[in-house]
Order: C-alpha cells, then structure tokens, then sequence
C-alpha cells in the first residue's frame, strides 16, 4: 500500500501559479470536470471568502488524486511570507515538494524561503517552470536564476518547442541532443559508481538507467528536475504527475507496526467542529478507536475520520500508514501533537514555528461582541501558532501578534466572517514605568472630625531611587520608633504607598526602583484607623514623589536583524532613525537596542528594504529614561485620558 502513496506539497512566491497548477493536476486526472480558475472565482482550492476576495491562497489546502495506479496527496499551500508557518506545518507531512518557478520572473523571494525550508527538512525537490505562454518568458533566463540562486544541480527533463504566446509542447530532454542532456548524464552519473564508468566509456545511459540514477538523485537530493509547462494552458501537468509517481519516494513505514500519526494541521469547521488534519506514519487509524495523545499526555476516543479534497469530505473507515486524512471533533488535540497506541508510546518533535513578529491592540466594538472576540481568538491561535493573543491586564488591551500585516488583517476576516465579531484596532500600548532622581521627603495627613468618631492617621517617609533595572523595584522600609505609629497601622500605611506606587503618579504607569522608609509620623487613640492611615500613606507619598525629581522610562528591546550584507547600510540607517543604538555586526547579522515604541510595523519596513529577504527577533532587554520631549507629550496624552 506505501508504494501507492505519494505526498507532494506546492510552493513557492506568491502569483506563481501553484493553485492554478494544483487545479491542472486536478484536472488532467479527472478528478474534476472542469479547469477552476482562481481569477474568477471557480478553484477548487481556494473556496474560503477571503481568498477569493483576494484572489491568493491564505490557508493549506489538502486534495487527492489517482494516477497510473497511485493515490497522490497534494497540499497547496500559502506564497505570502505571512503564512510562512504554514509551509514549514505542511513540510513536515510530505515525501517530496514541487517548486514551481515564474518563466518571466524567476526565483523569487518567497521561493528563495520555501526552498529553504524544504533544505531544513531534507526533502526531495521537483521544479516546475511556469507560465511559458507569457510574452516575456525566459526559459534560459529562469533556469540560470534557479541555478544560481537554488542549485546548480538543477536539470531540464523536458524541453519547450517555444517560449511565449507560441508555446503549445514540451519534449523529452532524451529525444534531443542538447547540452542539458549531457548535464543530466553527468548529475546522474555522479549518483552511481556502475553508472559513472558506462557514462565514461560510451558516453550516454539508457532511458532506464536514467531513471534509476533519477530516483536516487532525487532522493539524496543530488538532482533536482525541472519540468516546464503551463497550467493555464495544462502543458507539462501529465509529466509533472508521471514524475511525482516515477520519481518522488513513497512513505515509509508498516500498517503493522503500531500507530504513530502527526497533528499538522487542526481547522475549526463552523458546521462539524474541529477537523484535525493527520498524517499516519505507522500502523493504521480507525474510526472509534481509542488513541493517545502522547504531546498532550491524554487519551482522545476517535469518532468521524474522513479524506478531504478542497472543502469535500469523504468519510472512510480507516486511515493506513503513510497516508494523510482528518478526524473530526477531537476535542483536546492540537498542532504538533502526536497520536500513537497507548500500548506503544512514541512522540515526535514539534513543529518549529517562527515567532510572531508584529503586534496590534484590538478591543470590541460592543459589549456582545467581548466574549466572541475572546473565543474567536483563542480558535484562531488554536489553528495558526504563528498567531497568538493575549490580554495585557496591567495596559487593559487585547494584544494580537502574527507574521505580518497581512497575516492580522486576514485573521480578523476570519474573526468577522466567522465568529460574527468586529473590533476596533489600535496601536499596541507601551509599558512605561515611573520612577525618581533624587532622595526627597514628604508627610502625609488624613485628618476628618464629623462629630461621633473622627478619622485620623499622620505619616513622615524618605523615598530614595534604586539603580534602575534592580531586581529590587519596590522597597518599604519601617524605622519607626517609640511608638509614633502604633505597629498594627504599619502595614495600612504601606498598603497606601503600594496602591499609588501601582497606578503611577505622572502618567498612570507603574512607579519601580523606589525605596520608601517610614521613619515618623503620629496617631489619636480613639480616631486612627486603618483607612485613615492608608490614606496618610498615599498623600505621603505623593508628597514625596513630586519633590524626588521624577521622570518616565521605556522599555528597550534586543533587537537583531538578519539580513544580506548588500541591505545592511540602509538597515543600520532605519534603526538609526527609530532611536536605536547598533552593538553590533557581524556577517549578516545586525544587533542593536531599540524603544519598543519604535518597532511598531517594524516587520513592514524591513521587507521593504529587503524585497522581503529579511528577517528579524526582538525580546526584551531592559528600561531606559525617555527622552525630555517625548516624555512630556507622553505625559500629556495619558493625562487628557485619565
């Protein structure tokens, strides 16, 4: 059964045709009617609302086909960088990926990133050029951008009769005497000691020989084989799935030995619930069986288990080793999680996604629509780890966090199409902090008489700065002595002092690396209380603060950015201009501090400098004084809202 598998996925940059070729595939094999088109909104693939909106594919789709015998499961994944996630999912699924190549445009960015991720991986590459019917097609100039740029040891099986409008065949390398022919020899040759010494002798390999030095090529990926085409006009789609079953290796594995299978891919279907997308790589999934999540140390009853091709499902009673399908209503598995016989544990590595890299604040547009955003959240980060959110309790804003403008612009699509939810976005709010210069005094008095019982509690404190950044933020110190203040009104006093220190005095924000020490003050038997000496403690301290020299912080983040080397003049100038100090570089890489105010849509910028070769990681490092001026604006923003 394993030798009638093929697992395939498409990639590339986006524009380049991977779901129009998907649809040819489709097509040729009789497994649709009809040749969709993404352009008017017919595909196969591409069926959600935002993507025919947008006319891109946004999400993995998974679909089959039969072919000379074979079941062939092709997944047509996302070109946007955004959805880079995606692709580095679906790679871990597959035997082999086809990298489809643009005639006029050639490599690309988003193919350079894909072909990377399919080298991590190890995993056997096919290239297919593109669009040969478009006026400016260049065969001789895509394939030297793929040489240069991929591989050198990328090698035409086929050549076109024409390039452009004219295109209508492609023939055989082998029927042909060309310098490409002579290229495959030798790649192939290089494969084998039994066929390098008859390359050698008689200076050409039979058409057998060639495909036994193919397969091993390939699956060594020493070779790497280019199939020109077009699927607009379906040329090359038969010798791309002759090539897929020829040449890409099957999955390994035994329906006999005990189940092991990988979470890939997990949707949540409005009308079935969760549909978790698997990929068997031992024994066979039944429906009703009892398996166990070994990433999530629980057991998981399995109901439904079906195929999927495009948005059809086709129930199926099992699920064999090396094939791919969906269970349905799995209630506790997620992404990377693996699913195995209880009697035979094993776990397999977690995908290793990228970390988010641009945030934004959202919050709803209703009161109704609260709880919808906050489940409608929570499922989208459930089926995109790339995607995360968050409520930040201390600032009282969601914060969102993904890949990319477009990768947030899209999930709150899904947000609105899908959970009926719309939110309002905003800029993420930075976490500043307060704190003093200089050791200062204050007193603070609570002092009320309304006949009856009055309120009374009287406090004298020093507030002293500690180094910023000290583990130490906040420090009370009590030197009371004689009983100035009774011991059992020490603690509402501090308790006023934290309250303040908590909401801020200049902006709101936090105050931290202050050393309070309570060193006075004065009480009534009849009259003290704790609340009038929570009180003392507060205006005490504001007292203090407004004489203390105070002055606002601002989170400063690590910051480094990878890039060519050609970019990183105009990179070092950028982070220049967003107040950044560079520390260092070193090769390709560039590290500096930056405020974290400044790196908003930094992730936007970088691609555009880069032509999206860029990439970066940001944490946090540490707090440093605000500048005068932008502190006082600061200052007087928040205290128009308060």
């Amino acid at each position: 059964m394993l030798a009638k598998i093929r697992n395939i996925a498409l990639i590339s940059h986006r524009g380049v045709g991977k779901t129009s070729l998907a649809e040819a595939l489709f097509f040729k094999a009789k497994k649709t009617d009809r040749l969709g088109s993404v352009d008017n909104q017919t595909s196969f693939f591409d069926f959600q609302e935002e993507e025919r909106k947008r006319k891109t594919t946004i999400t993995s789709k998974l679909g089959f086909l039969e072919w000379n015998g074979c079941k062939i499961n092709i997944i047509d994944t996302p070109g946007y960088l955004d959805f880079i996630g995606e692709i580095k999912a679906n790679l871990r699924v597959v035997e082999g990926v086809i990298l489809l190549v643009d005639c006029e445009g050639g490599v690309m960015v988003g193919t350079e990133i894909a072909w990377k991720v399919a080298d991590e991986y190890n995993i056997p590459v096919i290239i297919f050029i593109n669009k040969l019917e478009k006026e400016q097609a260049d065969l001789q100039k895509a394939v030297s951008s793929i040489r240069k740029k991929l591989s050198p040891n990328c090698v035409c099986l086929f050549l076109p009769n024409a390039c452009g409008p004219s295109f209508s065949a492609i023939t055989s390398i082998l029927k042909q005497e060309d310098p490409e022919k002579e290229k495959l020899y030798e790649l192939i040759s290089e494969t084998d000691d039994i066929l390098l010494e008859k390359y050698l002798n008689e200076g050409s390999l039979s058409e057998e020989e060639v495909m036994r030095g193919l397969k091993k090529g390939i699956k060594t990926r020493k070779i790497f084989p280019i199939i020109c085409g077009s699927a607009l006009k379906e040329i090359g789609s038969a010798e791309l799935l002759d090539a897929i079953v020829n040449l890409i290796p099957p999955p390994e594995g035994s329906t006999d030995d005990p189940l092991s299978a990988f979470v890939f891919k997990v949707i949540s279907d409005p009308h079935v619930g969760e549909l978790t997308f698997v990929k068997v790589f031992s024994g066979k999934l039944e429906g009703g069986m009892e398996v166990y999540n070994s990433t999530q140390d629980i057991k998981e009853k399995l109901g439904h288990i079906c195929y999927i091709n495009g948005k059809a499902r086709q129930d199926i009673s099992s699920i064999p080793s090396g094939d791919i399908g969906v269970c349905v209503k799995l209630k506790g598995t997620k992404i990377s999680d693996t699913l195995c016989s209880p009697k035979s544990l094993v776990s397999f590595p977690k995908i290793d996604f990228p970390e988010p890299v641009i945030s934004i604040g959202v919050s709803p547009k209703t009161k109704q629509d609260q709880e919808r955003m906050s489940n409608g959240l929570h499922k989208l980060s459930d089926e995109d780890p790339t995607f995360t959110s968050r409520y930040e309790v201390e600032l009282h804003q969601t914060i969102i966090s993904g890949m990319g403008e477009l990768h947030l612009e899209i999930m709150l699509d899904k947000l609105k199409n899908r959970f009926q939810t719309e939110v309002i976005v905003e800029k993420p709010r930075v976490p500043y902090r307060e704190s003093i210069r200089i050791r200062a005094s204050g007193e603070g008095k609570y002092k009320r008489q309304t006949g009856g019982r009055g309120q009374y509690g009287h406090s004298l404190i020093h507030i002293e700065p500690l180094p910023p950044n000290s583990e130490d933020e906040f420090i009370f110190e009590n030197k009371i002595f004689g009983g100035a203040i009774p011991a059992k009104y020490i603690p509402a006093v501090e308790k006023g002092i934290k309250e303040c220190v908590d909401k801020g005095i200049l902006a709101g924000y936090p105050v931290k690396w202050v050393k309070i020490i309570l060193h006075d003050g004065s009480f009534h038997e009849v009259d003290s209380s704790d609340i009038a000496f929570q009180l003392a403690g507060s205006f005490a301290f504001k007292d203090a603060f407004s004489r203390a020299d105070s002055y606002l912080l601002e989170p400063i983040m690590d910051v480094e950015v990878f890039v060519e080397e050609e970019y990183t003049g105009d990179i070092v100038s950028d982070l220049n201009g967003r107040r950044g100090r560079i520390v260092g570089i070193e090769g390709g890489s560039i590290k500096a501090l930056v405020p974290q105010e400044e790196m908003f849509k930094y992730s936007t910028t970088l691609r555009s400098i880069t032509q999206g070769r860029g990439n970066y990681v940001m944490r946090f490092s540490h707090y440093e004084e605000v500048p005068s001026h932008l502190a006082n604006k600061i200052v007087e923003e928040k205290q128009q809202t308060r």
